[in-house]
């Protein structure tokens, strides 16, 4: 019985067919591996450059949106500054209140700092005297913008990322800060949406 082996064994050797064979195996798997590591690279290439732009886009969105909340906060910071306590917040918001598709909310705290005016909130007056947003503006030499870090809002409860400015009178006496605020949900629910 090993003589029969031995015999297909030998016809199988002087096949040309099987010659061929041996010989394009390797070719073609060489060529395979070859082609699945230049998609693999072309993949990680075309991926690299998906997050550079997401990335870009995450950037040019977010500086929009904060620099579209400053120009609001210098705006009530002047009105507040020429009509005091009169500035309408509510109507404010409902003008200017959507930036980038984001919900920005409104307040002044006053100099001991006591949020007494927010748009939307009939409650009574809030203390915030002790939130960096506040505190950095107290003693700042010149009007800054500030952009806090996300802290958990007294009158809603909902975590939020506090901007502010400070309010000063005509003669440039300080009364305060004027604040906006974003809701961390809605930035999160905007980019979710953007597919960011």
């Amino acid at each position: 019985r090993p003589t029969k082996f031995l015999e297909a064994l030998g016809r199988l050797w002087s096949c040309s067919t099987f010659h061929v064979s041996l010989v394009l195996l390797p070719i073609l798997l060489i060529g395979f591996f070859a082609y699945l590591s230049v998609e693999k690279d072309r993949s990680l290439a075309d991926a690299e450059r998906h997050s550079e732009n997401v990335a870009k886009i995450f950037q040019e969105n977010t500086e929009k949106l904060f620099h579209s909340i400053d120009s609001s906060l210098q705006a009530l910071s002047e009105l507040f500054a020429d009509e005091g306590a009169d500035v309408d917040l509510d109507l404010w918001s409902k003008k200017f209140g959507k930036t980038s598709g984001i919900e920005i909310n409104y307040g002044f705290a006053n100099k001991n700092g006591y949020l007494w005016k927010k748009a939307g909130y009939t409650g009574s007056s809030v203390f915030i005297g002790d939130r960096d947003h506040f505190r950095a503006l107290v003693d700042a030499s010149n009007d800054t913008f500030y952009i806090g870090v996300p802290v958990y809002e007294r009158t809603t409860g909902r975590q939020v990322i506090p901007t502010a400015r400070r309010l000063v009178d005509r003669q440039g006496v300080f009364q305060g800060v004027v604040v906006g605020i974003i809701n961390t949900d809605l930035i999160g629910s905007f980019y979710s949406t953007a597919r960011l």
